[in-house]
């Protein structure tokens, strides 16, 4: 990360710490992952520890912010992303990244989702935000064993792990301004 950063960008993690928050109805829709309270649960000084073993312990480069996302991202001191990374794996914490983090990405910058195409919540916030929102910039699968299928008859193969796209320019339909 520091390598990367000529820019003098910083990089925000946001995460409760505590896993996974409850599953909602929306997440229960689809034959995917559901998800459950507490899964994939890291502790904040576990993860803090990760970063000092890499020598990224500098608080000018890298802020931790616990709390789930429909707290700790409203008042978050974000002014600009370049590229949103979301893994919220269900469909609140999902929406709640999406509503109070895309409008601060910038013209041309990427968002990348993880678990579209593995949890059911994720996958229909990610879907309804950009419906709601008239997001048309295409999204770009993200295959697991992509090196085996190489063209669109052979996707299906793969299962879709993740999706990306470009956000638009200003003048597009997309530019969300809530």
């Amino acid at each position: 990360m520091k390598d990367w950063n000529v820019c003098g960008r910083k990089y925000w993690g946001f995460d409760s710490f505590q896993g996974l928050p409850n599953p909602v109805n929306e997440d229960q829709q689809g034959s995917l992952i559901t998800g459950a309270k507490g899964q994939f649960a890291a502790g904040l000084e576990q993860v803090k520890q990760s970063f000092r073993d890499f020598g990224l312990e500098d608080p000018t480069l890298v802020e931790l912010v616990p709390g789930w996302f429909n707290e700790s991202l409203p008042n978050a001191a974000v002014k600009h992303i370049a590229f949103l990374r979301l893994d919220g794996d269900l469909f609140a914490s999902t929406h709640d990244a999406l509503v109070h983090l895309y409008s601060k990405v910038v013209p041309g910058g990427l968002v990348y989702i993880d678990d579209y195409g593995g949890f059911n919540g994720c996958r229909l916030a990610v879907d309804t935000f950009r419906m709601v929102h008239g997001i048309s910039s295409p999204l770009h699968w993200i295959v697991e064993d992509e090196e085996r299928h190489h063209d669109a008859l052979h996707l299906q193969l793969g299962r879709v792990e993740a999706v990306w796209w470009r956000k638009g320019g200003w003048r597009d339909e997309e530019w969300y301004n809530p």
